[in-house]
Parts: structure tokens; C-alpha cells; sequence
């Protein structure tokens, strides 16, 4: 009997242990499984995904990777319970993984599908996660999909799931680390998180929101608190709430000018800087001004490094560049603001058109038509006039000639008083009347010449530039392109060049040494004629012109706003009366700076040797020729 007991024990003890293994795997499983309901049932989840995708078109779910049952029972049953509330696509997404997820009711998603959607707050992200560690960590990684296409206009709801089975605890510090990626690598805004405890609290998840702006802190919401917080990105940079924001700003003319009242009281002027004012003043922002750490001023790209402001803005050092730039394709991750201000036209400044003689001004105050009239009236009444006076009297006809000069210079002679014939005195009398004319003319005409200097043809369009042969030399190795498209202007390309030298040297060698020429904007090129006038000439033709704005980011979570209120100050006309002001205040300064070589036309002159030189010349010519003439009567008297 005793052995049979024995055999009975063996044989039942180890059913009994299986049984119970499996009653107790049972039964966790069951506790599990009803955990994962309540938190289905829970309406904590469910109202705040309603509110905070109310208004998504597509929804990426990404899901980190457990072996575990129960966590991936509870995600199956999560992701079709979405599909249901939301009824919008879902992409499905296992860290670098891209799947669709296979639902009953869901049809297959491209990427090119997904990305025919606007990027303002329609595409929105929910990231599931087991511990507050990986959800840090997969933040971190910005280089994985869907990482790399997170912007700052999209919706970010973060779900940690937290259970016995596999939560080993934490510290709460994770999720304002996780808060801070999202802001720093993506600059996120929108984004909520919610904990959820399964088994292992007393109470049923937690709901935290990060104030970046404020208190730079992490803040815990209830339910009820959700629907009053900001619904997209737009709203939470309304008001930031005196935040700092980085801004780069050069000096630059006419719309940047760096003024030091004092060591302590340097500010800007220009148009620029009213924006930027005004931008923080409806912001409510801080403005953090700093200028490139390399020094290379509006910077450009360099193979594939970019310098200056440009690559503040493409390495995120900076949030806007308060400078005009031109809207063109800098091969670089920049956005432009909108709406454009203006157009701004490129030009190119050249040596004035030599001053013309004064010998020849004085030709070309009459035609040529009129010079040969002239000749011919002159020698018809040269010998029409000796002739009549031959029959009265003996006179040579160089005498004659000298006489008749004389009177068409309206100079007085004695013997004109004792013609007695008549038809001398009817001819004299006509050749004085049109002498009288011709010569008030030409000496309102020489007055004219000598009191306003005439000049050669400027040069006035690219063709006659490209015949000149001067190198074009740009400040800005950005402007190098200009040229490019064109094949008429192939010679003017191949000899645009950038130099890194002052304004005012190369405006000193194109004005006095006449062997450059420089490319810029029009608007400091007019600045550029009031510091150097009648030395510097603009070419009419112009050879680009771009839209002007500001750069900022791309993916820039202010862009919108900023747009908004760059659109109200153009269409309030503000952005016109600041360039006006600027114009002004800077053409006062141009003339104080040139009022050395300008010449006002406006008051009276106030004339020179150098005015009346050829008179003078006329006359030590005429001196000398009597001279010579003089030496030879006495000698052949």
C-alpha cells in the first residue's frame, strides 16, 4: 500500500505543480488582461488624444519594441481602439521599422500620400513608449525615421506605459529632459505627456505639459486643464512670455545703422531695427542681438560649410536674421519671411563720364548744320560787302574780312557812323541784327557750359559696360550668380569678383583711380552717389532684381507668427514710413559726408580760374600772335 502511495505522489505531484504554474500564470494573465481593459476604458487618454488631434489629417504611431505579452496585447488592442475614436490614417512605425498598420478597415499609406497634407498642425505624432528612459533616449536620436521629418507645426502626444512586468522605476526628472529634446533638436512646441501606471500605483496616469517660455519647468494638468491649454503651435507663441530670443543684426546700410551715442548707449536705426522692435513688442519676446563668431558678416557657403549669419541660421545658433537678405536659393535649410517687402534691384556703380572740355563745350552748343549756316552767311557778306565798297572806295580784302569779323562779334568800329551809301547801310544794318542774336545765344549757351560742367555718355547698359573691360568687384560672395544665366553676359561673369576690402576703398578706387567697377543693391548705391557725387554713375540696365525679407530656420516654430504680423505692418503701411525716415536721416548724412565735392546747382556758383581758363588761353594766344605780328612790321617797315 505504501508503495502505492509513493507512485501516486510522483505521479500527481508534478500534475499538481503544472496546474498550479499554470492557474497562477492564469490568473496574472487575467489580472493583466483586465488592467489593459480599464486602461482602454479609461477616458483620461481618449479625451486628451480628441482634443489634442482634433484637427489631424494623418497620425504616425510609433511604438518601441518589448518581448513582452502584455505590452504587446495592450499596444494591439491600443492601436485598433485609436483607429476607431480618430477614424484617420495611422502609420505604424517599430523604431527605424516603416510599416501600415494591418487593420480591417485601414487601406495601405505611401509617404507621398501622407505628404500631400499641409505641415500647419495636420500631421500628428503619438509615441508609445515603456519607460520614461526610452523615451528619452529615442527622442535623442535625430537621425531616424520619423525622427528627421519632426517639425515644430505638428501635434506631439507622448504615452508611457508603465507595469510591473517590465518597469524597474525611474526618476520623474526624465520626462523634462525628454521635453527639453524635443525643444532643442525639433523645436517642439505642442507636445503632452501622459503616464500610465498598470498594476503598480494607487492612482491611474498623470497628464504633463512643459512651459518653455515661463517657468521653464515641467506642469502636471488634470484632465479637465486640457481643453484650456494651447491647441497648436501658432497659440503657445502668441505671447512668449519675455523669452530670449538669439537674433543676429549687422550694421548695415540704409536699413541697419550701428550708432554709439555713448559706451553705454549703442542701439540701431533703419528700417530693420523698427521690425525687429516691433516683432518683440507684439511677441512679447526678449531680443538676444549678437553678430556671427566667425566674423564673415552675411556669411555664404563654402564647399559644405556655411559661415556668417547664414550659418547661425542653418546651425540653429540663432532664431532670425534681422538683416534683408535676397530671396534666392542659398543651398541651405533657411526659410524666408513673408510677405516679401519690396523688390530690390541689383546694379552696378561705375566711374562718372569724364568731364568735357571746354573747347569742345563750347562747339557743341551749336550743331553742326549751324556752324557751316554760319560759315556761309559769313563769307557771303564778306564778299557781298566788298563789293559795295569797292565802288565807292579803295579797301583790300583782308581789310575787309577783319571788318566784317568785327561786326558779326558786335564790336563797335568808328567808320561805320560815316557810310553814306544806302545799300552798305541796309546790309550792315541786317548782318548786326543777326549777330546781335547769334551772340546772345552762344554767351547764354557759355554761361550755361561754365556754370553747369557737361559730361561724355555714362555708361548706361550692359553692353557698353562689357566694352569698357572693368572688373566688377562684389562685397557679397552671394551676389557671384548674377551673370550666370545669361549667355550674352558671359564676359561680365567671367570677370565678377568677390574681394574682402571696405566699402569706402573700393568707392575711393572707382572714384579717383577709374579701374573698377561694383555690384550691389540700388538702394546703397544711391547712398553711395550721395557720399561721392559727380564721381559715381549707376548703370540704368540692371541685371537681377530679388524680393527682399528676412531668414529664419526652416522648421521654425515662430515663422507663422512672424508672418502674420510682417503682413500687418506692410498692409498698415509702417514698413514705408521707416524706409522714408531712414532715406532721409541718411541723405543728410551723405551730404554732410559730400558736401566737399558736391556741387549744388540749387544756389548760386561761385566761378574759378579754372572756369575761365580757355578765355585766358584765347587771350595769351592772341597776345602772342600780335606780337609776332608787330615784330614783323617794324622789322619790314
Amino acid at each position: 500500500m505504501r508503495h502505492i502511495c509513493y507512485v501516486v505522489l510522483l505521479l500527481g505531484y508534478p500534475l499538481f505543480v503544472h496546474v498550479t504554474i499554470i492557474n497562477w500564470f492564469d490568473s496574472n494573465y487575467l489580472h493583466d488582461k483586465e488592467a489593459t481593459e480599464d486602461f482602454l476604458q479609461d477616458p483620461t487618454f481618449w479625451s486628451v488624444s480628441k482634443i489634442h488631434f482634433r484637427s489631424s489629417k494623418i497620425l504616425t504611431v510609433t511604438v518601441t519594441s518589448l518581448n513582452n505579452r502584455v505590452w504587446n496585447d495592450t499596444v494591439a488592442d491600443l492601436i485598433q481602439e485609436m483607429y476607431k475614436h480618430l477614424n484617420i490614417p495611422i502609420i505604424l512605425t517599430y523604431f527605424k521599422a516603416f510599416e501600415t498598420y494591418p487593420g480591417r478597415s485601414l487601406h495601405p499609406i505611401s509617404l507621398d500620400y501622407v505628404r500631400e497634407y499641409p505641415p500647419e498642425s495636420y500631421h500628428s505624432y503619438l509615441i508609445i513608449s515603456h519607460s520614461e528612459m526610452n523615451t528619452y533616449l529615442y527622442t535623442y536620436d535625430s537621425t531616424s525615421y520619423p525622427q528627421y521629418e519632426w517639425t515644430s507645426r505638428d501635434n506631439y502626444l507622448i504615452l508611457t506605459i508603465l507595469h510591473s512586468s517590465w518597469h524597474a522605476g525611474g526618476t520623474t526628472d526624465m520626462y523634462g529632459s525628454t521635453f527639453l529634446n524635443l525643444w532643442t533638436k525639433y523645436q517642439v512646441l505642442n507636445v503632452i505627456t501622459i503616464v500610465k501606471y498598470m498594476d503598480i500605483c494607487n492612482k491611474q496616469s498623470d497628464i504633463m505639459v512643459y512651459d518653455f517660455f515661463e517657468t521653464n519647468g515641467v506642469i502636471n494638468v488634470t484632465p479637465e486643464q486640457v481643453a484650456e491649454l494651447p491647441r497648436s503651435y501658432l497659440e503657445r507663441t502668441w505671447n512668449l512670455k519675455g523669452y530670449s530670443v538669439r537674433v543676429t543684426m549687422l550694421h548695415s546700410f540704409p536699413n541697419a545703422v550701428f550708432n554709439c551715442r555713448s559706451l553705454k548707449k549703442c542701439s540701431y536705426e533703419g528700417r530693420d531695427w523698427e521690425v525687429l522692435r516691433n516683432l518683440a513688442t507684439y511677441m512679447n519676446f526678449t531680443p538676444v542681438i549678437s553678430q556671427p563668431r566667425d566674423g564673415k558678416g552675411l556669411g555664404y557657403k563654402t564647399e559644405s560649410v556655411f559661415t556668417g549669419s547664414l550659418g547661425d541660421l542653418v546651425y540653429k545658433r540663432v532664431d532670425i536674421s534681422a538683416n534683408e537678405r535676397y530671396i534666392k536659393d542659398y543651398d541651405a535649410d533657411i526659410e524666408f519671411t513673408m510677405p516679401a517687402f519690396y523688390t530690390q534691384q541689383l546694379v552696378v556703380i561705375v566711374p562718372k563720364a569724364q568731364r568735357i572740355p571746354w573747347w569742345r563745350a563750347m562747339s557743341e552748343c551749336f550743331t553742326f548744320h549751324f556752324w557751316v549756316c554760319l560759315l556761309a552767311v559769313f563769307l557771303v557778306t564778306t564778299v557781298v560787302w566788298y563789293v559795295l565798297r569797292r565802288l565807292s572806295e579803295k579797301v583790300s580784302f583782308l581789310t575787309n574780312a577783319v571788318d566784317t569779323m568785327a561786326v558779326f562779334l558786335t564790336m563797335s568800329l568808328s567808320f561805320l557812323t560815316k557810310i553814306s551809301a544806302l545799300s552798305q547801310r541796309l546790309l550792315i544794318a541786317s548782318c548786326l541784327f543777326f549777330s546781335l542774336v547769334v551772340m546772345c545765344l552762344f554767351q547764354s549757351s557759355l554761361l550755361d557750359t561754365v556754370a553747369h560742367p557737361r559730361f561724355q555718355p555714362d555708361i548706361d547698359t550692359l553692353q557698353k559696360l562689357d566694352k569698357t573691360g572693368l572688373p566688377i568687384i562684389t562685397l557679397d560672395r552671394n551676389l557671384l550668380d548674377t551673370f550666370n544665366e545669361s549667355l550674352a553676359l558671359r564676359n561680365l561673369a567671367d570677370r565678377l569678383q568677390h574681394q574682402d576690402v571696405s566699402e569706402d576703398a573700393l568707392l575711393h578706387q572707382i572714384a579717383n583711380h577709374r579701374n573698377a567697377c561694383m555690384l550691389t543693391s540700388k538702394g546703397e548705391a544711391l547712398w553711395f552717389l550721395g557720399k561721392f557725387p559727380n564721381k559715381l554713375h549707376i548703370v540704368s540696365e540692371s541685371p537681377r532684381e530679388y524680393f527682399v525679407s528676412y531668414m529664419i530656420p526652416k522648421g521654425s516654430p515662430y515663422a507663422t507668427r512672424i508672418h502674420n504680423l510682417l503682413g500687418k505692418m506692410s498692409q498698415a503701411g509702417l514698413v514705408r514710413k521707416w524706409d522714408v525716415d531712414a532715406s532721409y536721416r541718411l541723405q543728410l548724412k551723405a551730404l554732410r559726408e559730400g558736401r566737399a565735392n558736391l556741387q549744388d546747382t540749387g544756389n548760386a556758383k561761385v566761378f574759378a580760374f579754372f572756369d575761365f581758363q580757355f578765355s585766358f588761353l584765347v587771350w595769351a594766344v592772341g597776345v602772342a600772335v600780335g606780337t609776332v605780328v608787330f615784330l614783323l612790321e617794324r622789322c619790314f617797315a
